[in-house]
């Protein structure tokens, strides 16, 4: 049956904000390889990111962007977190390099680098947990270093003037996230160098000729999702004004009710609302009374990578924050025109199954 309330429910720019845009591929004939309105993308997010364009690229998805990256790193080893979502491991395995899968800090969900980890030969991936901030100077120690920062395009505090020559952050343009295309990646380089590799990786390998540089992939955007992007970014005060007017009802019901939630304390926007319930049995209480009444749910994460079959067989280590965690959290229903009618009912049925 249908959710009276989804949990999320994208929006992108309705054709006629496109039209204009796929009008100018039909008369250039260009639909993929680097076409104009490609170029006038990253033109355009290079501002939005208040970074150097040459070191900003578009590719396919943020998987892809993941592994990509992950493949043109000089490390073999990669330490990652058991709580994030699957595609960060999975992205590792493909590009045939080694992870370790680590447990997460309690405080701000991401990785635990403990001094141990350290070491010159591995590589870092650290997760910013749904829209988490990006603080560029926590991890400076690390030469090898990728952040997962897919739903964090919308943080108020994204700071890249701190960036080594051999880091990458990645932003996920999936139609779930915030500014999202439908599908697409972002990826910032620390330097060109890498950057100018990633680009030759995402189209065969070619590197102005028709011979493969390195072994790559086709993970080029297509001048449609390109068309989508802009028109997106045309629209980018509106977008915001609603996720936070979104965000800003969310946060106020959960200091009604008492409920924790990290995604409350960030700044900018994001596109979940995780709530915190504190145990286990009252998470699962909450999901099932919500569930009765139509209103929908998420584990967006499951319960953690390490107890997923296809990551099962890569650690024996127990990962006890991210059990806590994932067992009491869950997705609260969040998107840019959930109205005041919806968070009535969400917070009356909150109510409701705390009270019980």
């Amino acid at each position: 049956m249908k959710p009276i309330i989804p949990v999320m429910q994208p929006k992108l720019p309705k054709l006629s904000k496109v039209a204009k845009y796929l009008e100018l591929m039909d008369n250039a004939r260009m639909y993929s390889n680097r076409g104009p309105l490609l170029v006038e993308l990253e033109k355009r997010l290079s501002v939005f990111f208040n970074v150097d364009a040459e070191k900003l690229v578009l590719c396919a998805n943020a998987t892809l962007a993941l592994q990509g990256a992950s493949f043109l790193m000089p490390s073999r080893d990669f330490y990652v977190p058991a709580y994030t979502f699957p595609a960060t491991l999975s992205s590792v395995i493909s590009a045939g390099k080694n992870l370790e899968i680590c447990d997460i800090n309690p405080d701000d969900w991401t990785i635990a680098s403990q001094d141990q980890l350290r070491s010159k030969n591995h590589a870092l991936i650290e997760v910013l947990p749904f829209g988490a901030p990006l603080n560029s100077k926590k991890n400076y120690e690390w030469d090898h270093y990728i952040v997962d920062a897919a739903a964090s395009t919308g943080s108020a505090d994204l700071d890249f003037t701190h960036m080594k020559p051999n880091w990458a952050v990645i932003f996920s343009l999936h139609a779930t996230k915030v500014l999202g295309i439908g599908e697409g990646g972002v990826v910032i380089f620390g330097s060109k160098a890498f950057a100018d590799e990633f680009r030759a990786w995402i189209n065969f390998g070619f590197s102005g000729s028709r011979n493969s540089s390195v072994v790559g992939v086709n993970a080029k955007m297509s001048e449609i999702s390109a068309a989508y992007g802009l028109a997106t970014l045309d629209q980018w005060s509106q977008e915001f004004s609603e996720w936070n007017e979104a965000s800003e009802s969310a946060t106020q019901i959960a200091k009604q009710l008492g409920i924790e939630s990290i995604t409350s304390a960030y700044t900018g926007v994001s596109p979940y609302w995780i709530a915190d319930f504190g145990k286990e049995e009252k998470a699962n209480h909450v999901e099932n009374v919500l569930a009765k009444k139509g209103i929908e749910t998420r584990r967006w994460w499951s319960f953690g990578c390490h107890k997923m079959p296809a990551f099962s067989e890569l650690s024996s280590n127990d990962f006890p924050v991210t059990d806590l965690v994932a067992n009491r959290t869950l997705g609260l229903p969040m998107f840019r025109d959930i109205n005041l009618k919806d968070f009535d009912l969400i917070a009356s049925t909150l109510n409701q199954a705390l009270s019980g």
